[in-house]
C-alpha cells in the first residue's frame, strides 16, 4: 500500500492536468519525488531535432544535455520527453536547490505511443532535491519539454506544481 510509498512523493498528471497525489517522507530531509507522465492514447512526441527547435525559455539545463549526448556521438539520447523541476519564483528556486534525475532527465520516445498495450507501464522519473532549505515552504513547477508540448500553468498542461516543506 501506499505506507510504504512513504519516502516519495507520486506527481501524476504531468501531461493532461487532474488531481495530484502526494505520500511524502522525506528521506534525511532529501526528498526523492517520482514524477510520472500520462498515458494519453495514441499521443506521440515529438522530440527536439536541433537546437533551432528549442523555445525562448527552455531551461539551460536541458540546451547542455542536449549539446552533451551530441559531443559524446549519442544523439539518439535526445530522442526524449525532458523534464526539469525547479522552484516556481525566484526564491523557491533558491529554496529548492540542485535537482539530480533518476535514471535521466526525460523519457525516451520509445515509451509512445500508449495504445492500451498489454502489460504497459507508464514511465516516471525521479527527482532527487539534493540540498532544499528547511522550513521553507517552496513552490516546485515540474515541466515536460518536446515541440508538441506546450506549457499552461492554469490549465496544468504539460507541467505539475506542488508545494514542499521540510522540517
Amino acid at each position: 500500500g501506499h505506507d510504504r510509498l512513504g519516502r516519495f512523493i507520486e506527481v501524476a498528471d504531468l501531461e493532461a492536468g487532474g488531481e495530484t497525489e502526494i505520500h511524502f517522507a522525506g528521506h534525511h530531509g532529501k526528498p526523492c519525488v517520482l514524477i510520472k507522465l500520462n498515458k494519453i492514447y495514441n499521443w506521440t512526441p515529438q522530440p527536439y531535432e536541433s537546437e533551432e527547435d528549442f523555445p525562448e525559455d527552455i531551461p539551460e539545463s536541458i540546451v547542455n544535455s542536449f549539446r552533451q549526448n551530441i559531443i559524446d556521438e549519442k544523439p539518439e539520447l535526445n530522442n526524449r520527453v525532458w523534464l526539469e523541476c525547479d522552484g516556481e519564483n525566484p526564491a523557491d528556486k533558491e529554496n529548492v536547490g540542485k535537482i539530480t534525475y533518476y535514471p535521466t532527465n526525460g523519457v525516451s520516445k520509445n515509451f509512445y505511443p500508449y495504445v492500451n498495450q498489454k502489460g504497459y507501464l507508464s514511465p516516471v522519473i525521479f527527482a532527487h532535491l539534493e540540498n532544499p532549505k528547511h522550513g521553507m515552504m517552496m513552490a516546485v513547477e515540474c515541466k515536460a519539454w518536446a515541440k508538441n508540448i506546450r506549457h499552461d500553468s492554469q490549465d496544468r498542461r504539460g507541467l505539475v506544481h506542488f508545494e514542499l516543506m521540510i522540517d
